[in-house]
């Protein structure tokens, strides 16, 4: 689970390097706009699948759990993993 975990972490950063390294004046001709629909699209894919790991894993429970004990921890995780994700992107996105 380590190794997927690391592979969809790194696809993401290089989706998120490609983007980063295009510039907006390129974007004028279509031809180009391929490279960056395809690193938004694996990106974005990749980041989802990486989040969905994560709450999976927190989710677990730890033995026999009550269906409420469960629930809680699926909502915790959840919580968790929106916190991550808004970390994430605050990392990828420039401040303005």
């Amino acid at each position: 689970m380590e190794r997927v975990e690391s592979a969809l972490t790194a696809i993401t950063e290089m989706a998120a390097d490609e983007l980063e390294s295009w510039e907006l004046s390129a974007m004028r001709d279509p031809r180009n706009w391929v490279r960056p629909a395809a690193a938004v699209v694996v990106g974005s894919a990749a980041g989802g699948a990486l989040l969905v790991l994560r709450a999976r894993r927190r989710a677990q429970p730890q033995g026999r759990a009550s269906l409420a004990g469960r629930s809680a921890a699926l909502e915790r995780s959840a919580e968790q993993a929106l916190r991550d994700l808004a970390k994430q992107t605050r990392k990828l996105l420039p401040r303005r």
